[in-house]
């Protein structure tokens, strides 16, 4: 069973990359692309890393691959504000914001994932589960990461409002499955391991390629 979920979750992780080599190749590097594919491989390093926890027995190194797929979670969210920003018409916010918001939490979270006291407590591996116990510093990151999914919808539910045709139903389609996705990501990733019940970070793992997919499709469609 095992075996099974690695290779779903390594295979998924190739098919990921591989997309997000085809639309860096085959279409114009545009801000929303940049951020589609930022998305794509902040999957890639989720499914990885969660992969190779189930490779292994010890404790320590479960503990240091789990951290790094939750950064890899860090580069999802904030690719995803990135394209709320971006898609299909840019926001009116500087080169300088979108810098900012994007490198100051990529260049914080990787050190402080990986060395704040008491970030996971431990990652428990329960034949092809695998149950994160959160510890005392992972507070932060979880508002880090409700505050880039509410500004990230906000912009969305504006953007709905100006445009018309093929790309409010474009719109109103991602809005709808990032708002459901992220629901489900912060219930089961962070609000429920927070409140002491399990969850099983490999399936979590898993679904998430659905909606990561559909948005690729979504955004990529040329409106008509």
């Amino acid at each position: 069973m095992i075996a099974f979920h690695i290779t779903l979750l390594w295979v998924l992780a190739v098919f990921e990359l591989l997309l997000m080599l085809y639309i860096l190749r085959r279409y114009q590097r545009t801000g929303s692309i940049y951020a589609l594919c930022g998305l794509l491989f902040g999957f890639v390093v989720i499914a990885v890393f969660v992969g190779i926890q189930l490779l292994t027995s010890d404790d320590t190194s479960r503990l240091l691959f789990g951290k790094l797929a939750y950064y890899g979670g860090c580069i999802s969210f904030v690719s995803n504000l990135m394209l709320a920003i971006e898609y299909p018409i840019p926001s009116a916010v500087t080169s300088k914001w979108k810098t900012l918001l994007t490198v100051a939490p990529l260049a914080f979270f990787l050190p402080y994932i990986l060395f704040a006291p008491d970030f996971l407590r431990r990652i428990d591996l329960s034949g092809a589960a695998l149950h994160v116990v959160p510890g005392t510093t992972f507070w932060l990151f979880t508002f880090f990461v409700v505050m880039y999914s509410i500004t990230a919808s906000v912009l969305l539910l504006r953007k709905r409002r100006r445009v018309f045709g093929t790309q409010k139903t474009q719109v109103t389609l991602y809005m709808t499955l990032f708002m459901l996705t992220a629901a489900a990501v912060l219930l089961d990733t962070f609000f429920l391991p927070l409140n002491g019940i399990r969850t099983n970070g490999v399936l979590s793992a898993q679904l998430n390629a659905i909606p990561v997919t559909l948005i690729a499709f979504i955004v990529l469609r040329k409106p008509r």
